[in-house]
C-alpha cells in the first residue's frame, strides 16, 4: 500500500490483485483429458501491480487412489499426490511482468491427466514483491478450486463449466496434496 497526499489530507491508494483460476477446456483425446487451466489477474487497484512470480499447479486423484489428508502446514487439506504441471508465467530472465489498473489479464496453459482421473485441482500464487527474502504474508495472493470429472463431463460444484473461484493471502500450496 502506498500513502500519497491529496484533497484534505491523505487518500490510500492501493495496489489490488485478485486472483482466479478454472479450467477453460476440457476434452478426453484417447486416454487422457486434454485440460486447459487459466489464471485470472485482475488488478482492481489504482497503480500498476508489478508481477514478480505468478505459480500454477495442476494436481489429481486417480480412481483409484485412497484420500489422505495433508498436515497442518497444508490446513489438514486433502493430499492431491498427482502432479500434471507446475509452471511460472514469469520467466526468471524477465525479472518482473505487469497488470495495469483496471485490467483483468488472462494466463493459460494446456496439459492433460490420465483418463481414470476423477478430481483435478487447479491452484495459483501471484507474488507482487521481488525478493524471497523481504516477502511477507501480504506480499502474495492465491487461489485454488476442485473440480470432478464424472464420464466425460467436467464439475465445479455450480455448473458443468469451471468459472474460476478467487480468494488471497491463503499461504497454503497443494505441492505435497
Amino acid at each position: 500500500m502506498l500513502l500519497h497526499s491529496g484533497h484534505p489530507g491523505l487518500k490510500r491508494v492501493h495496489i489490488c490483485p485478485q486472483i482466479g483460476v478454472g479450467i477453460e477446456a476440457f476434452q478426453r483425446i484417447g486416454d487422457a483429458f486434454l485440460l486447459e487451466p487459466v489464471c485470472i489477474v485482475e488488478n482492481k487497484g489504482l497503480l500498476r501491480c508489478y508481477v514478480h512470480r505468478l505459480d500454477l499447479s495442476v494436481r489429481y486423484l486417480r480412481a483409484g487412489d485412497q484420500l489422505e489428508m495433508a498436515d497442518e502446514k497444508l490446513l489438514s487439506a486433502t493430499r492431491f499426490p498427482r502432479s500434471a504441471v507446475r509452471v511460472n508465467f514469469v520467466k526468471p530472465k524477465w525479472e518482473w511482468s505487469y497488470v495495469e489498473a483496471g485490467v483483468r489479464q488472462r494466463y493459460s496453459h494446456v496439459t492433460h491427466v490420465p483418463s481414470d482421473t476423477v478430481a483435478v485441482l487447479v491452484w495459483a500464487k501471484l507474488w507482487h514483491k521481488k525478493g524471497a527474502e523481504k516477502r511477507t504474508e501480504d506480499d502474495f495472493f492465491t487461489a485454488q478450486k476442485v473440480l470432478v470429472i464424472l464420464g466425460d463431463q467436467l464439475f465445479d460444484g455450480h455448473d458443468s463449466r469451471s468459472e474460476g473461484h478467487t480468494s488471497s493471502n491463503q499461504g497454503m500450496h497443494p505441492g505435497d496434496r
